[in-house]
């Protein structure tokens, strides 16, 4: 019955931490736009930076990581699909972020 229960308690999870980094990656988008057309104040730059850098390291993680495992013929079928989901999403996210977001 543990068993059961943390398999659910760990799925969300799962699914909290990827809804986290959609959202931080939708919120790099459009910083980075702001960040372009020069929209951005001196003191947010930083904070605009690290949002950025973040991401990347996200995407370059994940691309990484799930490629040498995806090569190493130690990914599922379902797992590949998961991965190559994320990258996608993640992605589609930044794009929403820099092209629809208009926080005034």
């Amino acid at each position: 019955m543990n068993q059961k229960k943390s398999i659910i308690y760990g799925g969300g999870l799962k699914a909290k931490a990827f809804a986290i980094a959609c959202v931080a990656s939708m919120a790099a988008g459009w910083l980075s736009r702001q960040l372009v057309h020069g929209k951005v104040s001196a003191d947010d730059r930083v904070a605009a930076f690290i949002l950025d850098g973040t991401v990347v390291a996200m995407l370059a993680l994940l691309s990484v990581l799930g490629v040498r495992r995806w090569l190493a013929g130690s990914l599922s079928t379902k797992e590949k699909l998961t991965t190559a989901t994320a990258l996608l999403l993640l992605a589609v996210f930044f794009a929403v972020g820099w092209k629809w977001v208009m926080i005034v």
